[in-house]
């Protein structure tokens, strides 16, 4: 009996070239479409981050002046909503009943934006100030209510809500701060 011939085994050089250069091109897009997300994704990272930082700094500070307050107005006197006035002792000359030697800080919410401004000599400013946080959306300020909903004039809620202009504009892009800031109350106006 006669026997059969095998075919050779292993690929032809053809074979072996083209499953080279098909593997390279979906390794190529493969990395062409990990390499975007990644960019994608440092930038949204980045723009959270400055976002975030600029309005807790900004709530910080304001909640921080609040809580140090001789009297709080809002709306501020010279500034339409929202805007708070808050008449500070100055640093280092106590706590005055004439409250003569007072600093006023006013902060207001225009386009987006808080800005503030500062001036002393018991004057509230008026003009234009710094812009201190940008890609604001929500700047509120309200007394705190009791139980029978009446205003507690030294509880002063604060809220801040911010939306970084680029990245997602979505509710889960959204930083919402909030808190009750309690005011020292060292006198009366």
């Amino acid at each position: 009996m006669e026997r059969l011939k095998t075919p050779d085994q292993g690929l032809t050089l053809i074979e072996l070239i083209v499953a080279v250069t098909l593997s390279a091109v979906v390794f190529l897009a493969a990395s062409s479409i990990l390499v975007n997300f990644g960019k994608f994704s440092t930038n949204v990272i980045k723009s959270e981050s400055s976002l975030m930082g600029s309005a807790l700094g900004t709530f910080e500070q304001i909640v921080g002046d609040i809580t140090d307050a001789n009297t709080v107005v809002f709306p501020a006197s010279n500034y339409p909503a929202p805007s708070i006035d808050i008449r500070l002792s100055q640093a280092g000359s106590g706590a005055s009943s004439s409250h003569s030697t007072d600093v006023y800080h006013t902060y207001w919410l225009n386009t987006g934006k808080i800005y503030y401004s500062t001036l002393g000599n018991n004057t509230p400013p008026s003009g234009s100030g710094a812009a201190i946080a940008g890609d604001i959306t929500a700047l509120n300020f309200a007394y705190a209510k009791d139980s029978s909903n009446v205003d507690i004039l030294n509880n002063i809620q604060v809220t801040l809500e911010a939306q970084a202009a680029s990245g997602p504009q979505n509710q889960n892009s959204m930083e919402h701060l909030e808190t009750t800031a309690v005011m020292r109350s060292r006198g009366a106006a």
